[in-house]
């Protein structure tokens, strides 16, 4: 340690004056301090704060995500449900479409047996309507060769 020659009063006012100088330190570091503890405060404050809001959105959030996932579950199960409706409904008329057609098959064939069978009742009666022409210029030749001759009519006349 090196010796300071200072007379008392100089080294006394010395010492005061670090004193002085100490005390105004720790008061300013007191004051520092203090200031620092209340800003600490006010950020422990400000976090508690942030974590409250950011929880509680946090929990809306789940809410809205969990409501909204509700919602889609019930939109899918009624989907599901029309689209089992509708393949019913696409199989039930796929089925009267296949009868449909079958019955118009069915229909076909008995339009073309009918015009088939018209066809021939037509030949039929052509037949039938030169036959009957045929028979009547015999008759009527006939008639004109044997009006003298009644007996011959009477033979005739009901097969006429």
């Amino acid at each position: 340690m090196s010796e300071i020659n200072l007379s008392d009063g100089t080294s006394s006012k010395a010492v005061l004056a670090a004193l002085r100088a100490l005390q105004d330190k720790i008061r300013r570091l007191e004051s520092e301090k203090s200031h620092a503890m209340d800003e600490a405060s006010k950020l422990r404050r400000q976090i508690r704060s942030f974590e409250s809001v950011t929880e509680s959105r946090r929990e809306q959030d789940m809410h809205a995500a969990k409501k909204s996932i509700q919602e889609a579950e019930l939109i899918h199960q009624q989907l599901n449900f029309e689209k089992k409706d509708l393949e019913k409904r696409i199989s039930s008329l796929e089925e009267s479409n296949r009868r449909g057609k079958q019955n118009i098959d069915e229909l076909l064939q008995k339009i073309k047996k009918v015009e088939l069978d018209r066809s021939s009742l037509e030949n039929r009666v052509v037949e039938l309507d030169h036959l009957h022409q045929r028979t009547s210029s015999e008759l009527q030749v006939l008639q004109k060769h044997e009006k003298g001759s009644p007996s011959f009519l009477r033979l005739i006349s009901p097969l006429i």
